[in-house]
């Protein structure tokens, strides 16, 4: 009564219609085709965004596997690599969902680096005709320019009672931008009413493999944990680097300075350094004293 069927699946007739004549007809007229998906853990936002984009892209999420009525999650990407290749090979008019939910345990920066890729890739994204939805805890998380106009609408997946899932807010592009500027403060989804409200149905698993789903899903959780580990060690190796030839300087230029005069000493050789160069004005005879006696250390 209150919606249409789909082979598969229920869609609310309300939410049908503006998927039809406002984000289908602007992808089709090369407009922005981001749509974002929110709400806390567990609300459904992954379903909500699945099924959307299995709506406006029968192919979603990729090729059928052999022998059974299931497709790979090719288009189902978590990873900064995996959206930009899905981007890349995605043909016209396919759906391409980031499911960032399962990544909000990371820091902003993950978050920043998504809409940095997307940014760069909407000349791709307008010319190929695709739709993006990005599923992500909050609107708020997002930067101005990305939250507000580069992505045509919002839906918030929400839990009544804290325990009933399957009910949804739609914020269309100027409503969605009035929430943004309006509960950006205070993270507030309530300053501002949505457009509509509706029901949505419980899709897991109807369109993909759940096993492959959660081998990919846990491999991303296990390199975004692993990563910051990675860049840390790569940073302090640099470090390390960048100290051992300072060191060696230091070593070598002290040793070069005793050889013209004997009595050369820690005191005169900071003042070389301040003279020589400029950014040694923080060095003390100490720290110079320390370095030369482990440099001999070493080479003994």
């Amino acid at each position: 009564k209150h919606g249409v069927k789909h082979p598969g699946f229920y869609m609310d007739n309300t939410l049908k219609l503006n998927i039809d004549n406002y984000l289908i007809k602007g992808v089709e007229r090369k407009f922005d085709g981001v749509m974002l998906f929110t709400g806390i853990e567990g609300a459904g936002k992954t379903t909500q965004a699945c099924t959307i984009a299995k709506y406006v892209d029968p192919t979603f999420p990729g090729p059928v596997i052999e022998g059974t009525n299931w497709r790979r999650t090719d288009r189902i990407v978590f990873t900064n690599q995996q959206i930009m290749n899905a981007i890349d090979t995605a043909k016209p008019g396919q759906a391409i969902v980031i499911d960032e939910a399962v990544l909000s345990m990371s820091s902003q920066d993950f978050n920043k680096e998504v809409q940095k890729i997307l940014v760069k890739k909407f000349v791709t994204i307008r010319k190929k005709r695709l739709y993006i939805f990005v599923v992500i805890p909050s609107i708020f998380m997002l930067r101005r320019y990305f939250a507000i106009f580069r992505t045509r609408a919002l839906l918030h997946a929400t839990v009544k009672h804290g325990i009933d899932r399957g009910f949804f807010k739609f914020y269309s592009y100027d409503t969605k931008r009035q929430l943004f500027i309006k509960g950006i403060k205070e993270f507030n989804m309530n300053c501002v009413k949505p457009d509509f409200q509706g029901r949505f149905v419980d899709t897991e698993h109807y369109f993909f493999d759940p096993v492959e789903y959660d081998k990919k899903k846990e491999a991303a959780i296990i390199q975004l944990t692993e990563e910051p580990e990675k860049k840390k060690e790569k940073l302090s190796g640099i470090r390390q680097t960048i100290k051992d030839q300072r060191d060696e300087l230091v070593f070598t230029l002290f040793n070069q300075e005793c050889i013209k005069n004997p009595k050369y000493s820690y005191t005169h050789f900071v003042k070389h350094l301040n003279n020589k160069f400029r950014y040694f004005d923080n060095i003390s005879d100490e720290f110079i004293g320390k370095i030369i006696r482990r440099m001999r250390e070493d080479k003994e």
